[in-house]
């Protein structure tokens, strides 16, 4: 079961989105992230989260699940982008 590290992704003007980033992919994407944050971006980070699926469409799917039960009250549900 992979654990998923998921950010919350904002550009200065725009929607947010949630990166879930696959641990294989860790250190890569934390350079990104750094980047992002470093051109204006706002980066936060959320929570990690199992996923029992290894495939992505499947992991996908269960993540966005999880994004929305985070961001019920909200008036906006951001979308998952997987980093697989």
């Amino acid at each position: 079961m992979p654990d998923f590290g998921l950010f919350i992704v904002r550009p200065p003007q725009g929607r947010a989105t949630v990166a879930a980033i696959h641990p294989s992919r860790a250190d890569e994407a934390r350079i990104t992230l750094k980047n992002l944050r470093n051109g204006g971006f706002h980066v936060a980070a959320l929570t990690r989260v199992s996923v029992p699926s290894e495939e992505p469409a499947a992991a996908q799917a269960q993540l966005q699940g999880v994004v929305n039960g985070l961001f019920e009250q909200a008036l906006y549900r951001p979308p998952v982008e997987m980093v697989w």
